[in-house]
C-alpha cells in the first residue's frame, strides 16, 4: 500500500486542529510525535475514517479515498490506547468477536487467530480471561486483535503505555517483527520506545506538521546542540525549571546536566550524541 495526504485540514467550532497536513507512507514505521492537543487523535480518526477532513485528499495507491472506504477501511488494523477488554471472555474468544467484527469468515479467523497468537507471544495464554491478564499481555492482545485480517495499514495508539521496562522491550520488538511489508503508525508520547524502531519521525505541534525526518536526519539536524556537563549541587536550581535540560543525574563528582541548546552553555560542556528526546525538547521547548 501508498497512502498520501494531501493538505489536509480539519476545523472544530472554528478552531483549526489540521492545517495542511501533507505525507506519504510506503510500508515501515513511522512515529506520530507532538504535545497534548497537537493534533494526533484527529489525525488518526481521519485516518480511521472516523471522521472526515474539511478539505484536502487522502490517496491510496494513486486512488482518491472517497471512490473507496470501504476497501480501505478492510485494510487497518487498530490498536487503541485503552484496555477496554470485556474481562470475562478469554484471549481466544475475543479474537472470534473481533474477527466476526471484521467480517472474516470462520475458516479464515480459525486460520489467522493461531498465527496472532503465536506472533504476539500469548499462544500458551489464549484460554485465560482477559481480566486476569497483566497489562503487557493486554497489549499483546490489542495488537493480536489489530493484526487479524492482515492489513496493511496498522495504526497503533501508545502501545507501551503504563508498561514496566521489560513489556516495553518486548512490545517495541515485537512491532519490529510485524512492520514487514505493512505501514505502522505509531503515536506515542515515550521517544525513547520508537527511536531505535522507526523509520520516519513526524512531529506535530497545533495541528501542523512541522517536522519529517529519519532518525539519521536528525542526528545531522542536532549535531552540536546537545551538551552535558558537570555542576554542583548548590548550582542545580539554576537549572532545574530550564526548558532546555533534558536530564539531570546524580554522580559522585557533582550533578551532570543534559542540555539541548544551539551554543555551549559552560565552557566546560561536552557535545554529545542526540537522541530522540532530545530532538523532541529542541522542537516543542516552548511548549514545555
Amino acid at each position: 500500500m501508498k497512502l498520501e495526504l494531501k493538505n489536509i485540514c480539519k476545523s472544530f467550532n472554528g478552531r483549526k486542529v489540521l492545517e495542511g497536513i501533507t505525507l506519504s507512507f510506503q510500508p515501515g514505521i513511522y512515529a506520530l510525535l507532538g504535545p497534548n492537543g497537537a493534533g494526533k487523535t484527529t489525525l488518526i480518526n481521519i485516518l480511521m475514517r472516523d471522521l472526515r477532513e474539511d478539505s484536502g485528499v487522502i490517496l491510496v495507491d494513486g486512488e482518491v479515498l472517497i471512490r473507496s472506504t470501504e476497501r480501505y477501511r478492510s485494510q487497518i488494523g487498530f490498536m487503541p490506547q485503552q484496555q477496554l477488554l470485556p474481562s470475562y471472555y478469554s484471549a481466544e474468544r475475543f479474537l472470534y468477536y473481533v474477527a466476526a467484527l471484521k467480517g472474516l469468515n470462520r475458516y479464515t479467523a480459525e486460520k489467522q487467530i493461531p498465527e496472532v497468537l503465536h506472533m504476539t507471544n500469548m499462544w500458551d495464554r489464549r484460554m485465560d480471561k482477559l481480566g486476569r491478564l497483566s497489562g503487557g499481555m493486554k497489549q499483546r492482545i490489542l495488537i493480536a486483535q489489530a493484526l487479524l485480517g492482515s492489513p496493511e495499514l496498522l495504526i497503533l495508539d501508545e502501545p507501551t503505555a503504563g508498561l514496566d521496562p521489560k513489556e516495553r522491550v518486548r512490545i517495541r520488538n515485537l512491532i519490529s517483527r510485524i512492520s514487514a511489508e505493512r505501514i505502522v503508525l505509531i503515536a506515542t508520547h515515550l521517544a525513547s520506545d520508537v527511536e531505535c524502531i522507526a523509520s520516519r519521525l513526524l512531529f506535530l505541534r497545533q495541528g501542523k506538521l512541522i517536522d519529517n525526518i529519519s532518525p539519521d536526519e536528525m542526528g545531522i539536524r542536532l549535531k552540536d546542540k546537545v551538551y552535558e556537563f558537570s555542576i554542583n549541587s548548590e548550582e542545580a536550581d539554576t537549572y532545574l525549571d530550564d526548558s532546555r535540560v533534558s536530564a539531570m543525574m546524580q554522580e559522585s563528582s557533582g550533578i551532570r546536566v543534559r542540555m539541548v541548546t544551539d551554543t555551549p552553555p559552560l565552557k566546560t560542556a561536552v557535545s554529545v550524541t542526540p537522541h530522540l528526546e532530545d530532538m523532541y525538547l529542541y522542537l516543542f521547548r516552548e511548549d514545555v
